[in-house]
């Protein structure tokens, strides 16, 4: 045992050493949101938290316009130094967020015209900010390929900082929910634009070709259509993470909303904030795909993982006054909880496939779409469900993605080899 550790001194060390830095980097803006709904459920209402989480929901399914999945193409591009890749990437994000706009301000007119959708007052304004923060959110990938993780966390970590630090002050001073989350999304958006300014600004206009900027030339090259490929792959499994919040809402209300999305956000917390832990090995993954035994390591270790986290919620809800307010979606957690190693070992298995420059991106779109539709028909049942059991059956659209995914992927790319 002690020889294989000095075998592997070096990568533990690595890991040892840049592991918190790159928890901190990607943990932190979940950590912010539940950081919010935690003071909305104490300070105000179940009802608020359902509105802060519709705004945020909104503005993060505006920025799957912006190439969301991008960021694995440019981790390839940085790490061999690609600049003009990092370009076409930049002003492909910037046309997507453009067209999200313009496609907000025509959704508003009509809602305006017809009364029909109950669009909020403010979705336009949230459009608009998240055409800023998504085209200039690119330093992540940057500096993970260059292996830049204290610099990163540290930029990171001031972000968010101010952004909670806006949205609380406002809270406090007595505006209502609403004006205070847009001005925690244009924080965060003016200090990406900063960022973005004095870091990447000079080297993309730098490498600026015809190529890079001109619609049509970005849509012939191999980069682009990449990832446009994974971020076509990505939409549907990325609306599971809002459409299941927005059901709730539609069909029990805001209280209702709030109360499941203080149980999702409980149960998740723990792993978005250790997941990242793997992020370190983004540049590793462009030439291998992690080996089957980690697999299984993870499999094992985060699944009791999961199952001490549920012991210990079951203690709180029993002891604690305060988890009453968990009171009908403690089932929401247990099963969040329990999902944790298939759950770690899909973050590891496709994120890795999506980088390796050997994958084929299109087992992505096939297996993304396939096992979205089976979490929509699970979402389909709400209608028919009571709200209890309404948000059981989209909790459970966790583990079915999670162990769907690696399912068909693995199983596709068995199939390509042979």
């Amino acid at each position: 045992m002690i020889k294989k550790i000095a075998r592997n001194k070096k990568s533990i060390l690595y890991f040892l050493k840049n592991a918190p830095l790159a928890i901190i980097t990607s943990s932190l803006s979940g950590f912010v949101n539940y950081a919010a709904i935690l003071f909305l459920t104490a300070q105000a209402s179940l009802e608020d938290v359902g509105q802060y989480r519709l705004l945020m929901s909104y503005f993060v399914l505006m920025g799957l316009l912006s190439l969301v999945e991008s960021n694995k193409v440019q981790v390839r591009a940085s790490a061999s130094e690609d600049m003009t890749t990092t370009a076409s990437i930049f002003f492909a994000r910037t046309y997507g967020m453009l067209f999200c706009v313009a496609l907000t301000a025509l959704a508003v007119l009509y809602d305006r015209q017809t009364e029909s959708w109950g669009l909020p007052d403010e979705l336009l304004l949230v459009s608009v900010l998240a055409a800023i923060h998504y085209p200039a959110d690119m330093l992540i990938a940057n500096f993970q390929a260059q292996k830049q993780f204290g610099r990163l966390a540290a930029l990171t970590f001031l972000k968010y900082l101010l952004a909670f630090s806006v949205l609380i002050s406002a809270l406090l001073m007595g505006y209502g929910v609403v004006f205070a989350t847009v001005l925690q999304l244009a924080t965060m958006s003016a200090i990406n634009a900063l960022f973005f300014a004095y870091w990447l600004a000079r080297p993309i206009l730098g490498a600026v070709t015809w190529a890079s900027v001109n619609p049509l030339s970005l849509a012939r090259q191999g980069n682009i259509r990449d990832a446009f490929t994974l971020s076509v792959a990505k939409i549907l499994p990325s609306t599971l993470e809002h459409a299941d919040k927005m059901i709730i809402g539609f069909f029990f209300g805001l209280e209702t909303l709030g109360l499941y999305t203080l149980a999702f956000s409980t149960g998740r917390f723990i792993y978005n904030a250790l997941k990242p832990a793997f992020y370190i090995y983004y540049r590793h993954y462009v030439d291998a795909l992690p080996a089957k035994r980690l697999l299984n390591y993870v499999m094992i270790a985060f699944s009791l993982f999961g199952i001490g986290l549920s012991v210990i919620f079951y203690f709180c809800t029993l002891y604690i006054p305060a988890f009453g307010k968990f009171a009908g979606a403690e089932t929401v957690v247990y099963i969040f909880f329990l999902s944790y190693g298939i759950a770690m070992v899909d973050a590891i298995y496709t994120q890795s496939y999506g980088i390796n420059k050997n994958a084929d991106t299109r087992h992505f779109l096939i297996a993304n779409t396939t096992v979205s539709l089976a979490c929509y028909a699970l979402f389909a049942l709400c209608a028919a469900l009571p709200a209890k059991w309404a948000m059981i059956a989209c909790a459970l659209h966790y583990p079915v993605w999670h162990a769907g995914t690696v399912w068909v992927l693995s199983s596709l790319r068995m199939k390509a080899k042979g």
